[in-house]
């Protein structure tokens, strides 16, 4: 099993999932805003420690320094690797659960394409910003590039929130582009614009294809 040519991050997700069932796509930790730390006090000098015509009191001796503590013994390094912790995703959510959904159907995993799928789903569902936006894109490009047409499970998903979205991603330079590289997403839109569900586009095709079947040689008859 040659794993070079994926990502360290999507093979670890892999890796967790064959033995926790799960694996962290990070998403818990992109939905946090940074708290901002406390502001530093402002230091002030004192005020001038006397008028004139007042005795000045003596200044009280500086108390001796405390003695500086030993350093610290070296971490061993496993023990700092394990303190070392660092989050599994490195992309947006929506990046990283679509490459774990084409490494799982690299490696014939179909329980964790439909994890991938279920967490892709998670994070679409949440408030979308202009990252969102981008990270859908790159998602949907990463997903089509790497996918076949019959592979249908994360590929109807995405159409579904492309239509559910159509309004705002039309006028996005990028997801034209994208519309107009790939052909077939820019059918699978359509089509679920216009009919809904891939089932029933299904279903509209099969009575296409009956229709045709009657007239010969006469192409497709439309209703």
């Amino acid at each position: 099993m040659d794993l070079s040519a994926n990502e360290l991050s999507v093979v670890t997700a892999m890796v967790n999932y064959l033995y926790s069932d799960n694996y962290d796509d990070n998403s818990s930790q992109s939905n946090k805003m940074v708290e901002p730390g406390p502001a530093e006090e402002q230091k002030i000098d004192p005020p001038y420690p006397y008028s004139w015509g007042q005795a000045v009191e003596p200044e009280p001796e500086p108390e001796p320094a405390a003695p500086e503590p030993e350093p610290a013994p070296a971490e061993s390094e496993s023990a700092a690797a394990e303190n070392d912790v660092q989050p599994i995703a490195t992309t947006h959510p929506i990046v990283f659960n679509t490459t774990v959904y084409l490494i799982a159907d690299q490696y014939d995993i179909p329980s964790l394409k439909q994890l991938a799928k279920t967490k892709f789903r998670s994070v679409v569902n949440q408030p979308w910003d202009s990252v969102t936006f981008t990270a859908f894109i790159e998602a949907t490009e990463v997903l089509w590039e790497n996918t076949v047409h019959s592979d249908r499970l994360l590929r109807d998903f995405v159409v579904e929130i492309a239509v559910s979205r159509l309004d705002a991603l039309l006028i996005e330079p990028t997801f034209v582009a994208l519309m107009e590289r790939w052909g077939d997403l820019a059918v699978d839109i359509l089509k679920a614009k216009h009919f809904g569900t891939y089932e029933q586009i299904e279903e509209v095709e099969d009575v296409w294809s009956v229709r045709k079947s009657v007239k010969k040689g006469k192409g497709r008859k439309y209703f």
